[in-house]
């Protein structure tokens, strides 16, 4: 049976608010149904953003955060359809570009001389510096992550959409005792295992970073010994199971008694007892 300490870990996707049976399918087909294999889901690496006041060089190819004003919008007619915004920062123009999104929503979002925080992959083109397909277009008061652990992801689910989930299927995480050997742990430096869940989901400085292989040792081994330890505990069950006890009637004893030329000593005796007993009630 179950411990009842598991149980919201088995709970369906569907009990997360917003997610009805279109979105609790695809993550379905994904991961699994229940708020465990979305606990388990682990990303396939993680982003570090730099916020950043003022462009330098150091910051081409690198993943930034920064805020600045739109000075214009364009999009063209033709295909393929791109629509720019420009922004600027302090005395710099960094160019926003799109390909083949809908016009009302660009327009929504890049509105001129409206102020617009930005995450994106800084480039540099014929002397331009550019971002294309930013991860994050903020026009409230919400922040962009400096750190975020990115997943494989299925058609028709967005990263914000399933990092939603994973965000409310790691709040019901209960406090597990340490499994693993004491001694084992401290040699490895494992973190333990809920610190490590939640590290690995939702990094919050560079540290977490830099020890992410150990997250990821520590959870590879959760997982292989507790298989082992299940495939253990199912031996044991079919064994136990198939095991009947067997009813003899002392016939091959008697049969074995009498063809013996000589008497059995009491010692001798005993060792016979002890052997049928364990041949037709133990296996």
């Amino acid at each position: 049976m179950r411990p009842k300490v598991l149980k919201p870990l088995y709970n369906n996707v569907q009990n997360i608010s917003g997610f009805g049976p279109y979105y609790s399918s695809l993550i379905k087909n994904l991961v699994g149904d229940r708020y465990k294999d979305l606990i388990l889901h682990i990303p396939s690496s993680i982003i570090k953003r730099i916020l950043v006041n003022n462009i330098e060089e150091t910051h081409l190819n690198k993943k930034i955060i920064f805020t600045g004003t739109i000075t214009s919008i364009w999009t063209s007619f033709k295909k393929p359809k791109i629509s720019t915004a420009t922004i600027k920062l302090n005395k710099t123009n960094i160019s926003i570009i799109y390909f083949n999104v809908k016009k009302s929503w660009f327009n929504s979002i890049y509105v001129k001389n409206k102020l617009v925080t930005v995450s994106g992959t800084l480039q540099i083109r014929n002397n331009k510096l550019q971002i294309v397909h930013p991860d994050y277009v903020i026009t409230n008061n919400n922040t962009v992550p400096l750190y975020e652990s990115i997943y494989p992801l299925t058609q028709g689910l967005n990263k914000n959409k399933l990092r939603n989930a994973i965000f409310e299927a790691v709040q019901t995480l209960p406090s597990f005792n340490e499994w693993i050997d004491t001694k084992l742990v401290n040699h490895k430096k494992w973190p333990q295992f809920t610190e490590a869940i939640k590290s690995i989901h939702f990094p919050q400085s560079q540290h977490d970073i830099d020890i992410y292989p150990l997250f990821i040792e520590r959870l590879a081994y959760d997982e292989a010994l507790s298989r082992q330890l299940a495939l253990k505990l199912i031996r044991l069950h079919k064994r136990k199971k198939n095991k009947k006890p067997k009813i003899s009637k002392n016939t091959l004893i008697n049969k074995l008694l009498k063809l013996l030329p000589f008497k059995l000593t009491s010692s001798q005796k005993i060792v016979l007892k002890n052997y049928f007993i364990d041949l037709f009630f133990c296996g």
